[in-house]
């Protein structure tokens, strides 16, 4: 950037994202000259994240909550592109005036030229820390960049001082011709489709998020909200949402759904006295409400997809049998399919989970109204 024409606009205080796309579509777009044009020329010339969804593709995603990730997200890039046409764009024509006409420049800075920069920064530069002081830097590493993912892959990467190189270390064998891939992360499938444009039929990382806000105007807010803090459960009540997993339950969620459920002579009681006492049920009545009210919402998520799992699978099935020369598996059609067909199962698993877990507590209840 320090060699570019426009570097003086790093010095502005512009989101990281933004001003590397920028100088990104210069490079590529404006500046024959470009120390990357070698790797500029061959990176896609467009991608397959939820940006390049259509409306029916995005909507094929109902019920999930890609779906309203895309809604925003493509709102938001739209947003941001029309916010540096104001500050940006001025400037940058100011600096390039001498060497390109303005429609040339304004040919070049447009929105699907911002998307295309955001969706390289996204799937293909890496944050590498540079300094001994671990600051982290977004970058773009020729070839690096050019890694597929693989979950189970046993690598590690990084930028060596004394050789001024970045390099790459795998910690596993590889057996000859076969492909080597990198590890992009524990990322589930809804991330790899927003940020890289791809689903893993089998992803072992996948989980589907739940938000379960508490209104400020809940009876007992603050209250509540203490005991969650002490467990450590206090972002859930904001925004932060829970993961939920295809072969396991997530005891945070139980326990901020106990805490939420917890009456007035509750929180006035001495079993609040007890550290994390949430993390175990605190009484059958309130086990009983935390566990049917959970069932409840993970029900009412499944009915928010238009058609069953097993229409999906019948689906995906169909397409696996036609021949894979006329079956592009970068499909966004395929993608939509197989996150919803992933979200569906863990939802199912879900379900059947807690309910294992309520007939006991039932059968209690029962037993102990007929006494």
């Amino acid at each position: 950037m320090t060699q570019s024409a426009l570097r003086d606009l790093a010095s502005l205080p512009l989101r990281e994202d933004d001003c590397l796309a920028w100088f990104l579509i210069y490079e590529r777009f404006v500046n024959p000259q470009s120390k990357w044009k070698r790797h500029l020329d061959v990176l896609p010339h467009s991608f397959h994240n939820i940006l390049y969804f259509t409306e029916d593709e995005i909507n094929m995603l109902q019920g999930s909550n890609v779906y309203y990730v895309a809604l925003q997200l493509k709102q938001q890039v739209v947003s941001d592109f029309a916010e540096l046409q104001q500050t940006l764009l001025p400037d940058t024509l100011r600096l390039l005036h001498a060497e390109h006409s303005a429609d040339v420049l304004m040919a070049v800075f447009t929105l699907e030229n911002y998307k295309w920069a955001l969706s390289v920064i996204w799937s293909r530069f890496v944050s590498v820390a540079l300094d001994a002081e671990d600051n982290l830097a977004k970058s773009m590493v020729p070839v690096f960049d050019m890694f597929n993912h693989d979950p189970h892959a046993q690598m590690s990467h990084g930028f060596d001082p004394t050789t001024n190189a970045f390099v790459l270390r795998s910690h596993q064998h590889w057996t000859a011709g076969s492909q080597v891939c990198i590890n992009y992360g524990a990322l589930p499938n809804h991330k790899l489709l927003t940020l890289y444009g791809f689903v893993l039929p089998s992803n072992p990382f996948d989980v589907v998020e739940l938000w379960a806000p508490m209104s400020d105007d809940a009876p007992y807010y603050n209250r509540k909200l203490a005991l969650m803090t002490g467990h450590g459960l206090a972002d859930h009540a904001t925004a932060a949402p829970f993961e939920l997993y295809p072969d396991s339950l997530n005891d945070e969620l139980l326990a901020y759904l106990r805490i939420q459920r917890l009456d007035v002579g509750e929180l006035s009681s001495d079993l609040i006295e007890v550290a994390n006492f949430a993390f175990e049920p605190v009484h059958d009545d309130n086990e009983k409400d935390t566990l049917t009210a959970l069932i409840y919402a993970l029900q009412q998520m499944l009915e928010a997809f238009p058609i069953t799992v097993e229409d999906d699978e019948a689906e995906l099935d169909a397409i696996a049998r036609v021949d894979t020369s006329d079956h592009d598996e970068e499909s966004h059609h395929v993608m939509a399919l197989r996150l919803r067909v992933s979200d569906k199962r863990i939802l199912h698993a879900q379900v059947n989970m807690l309910q294992e877990l309520l007939l006991p507590v039932l059968a209690r209840m029962n037993e102990n109204d007929q006494d």
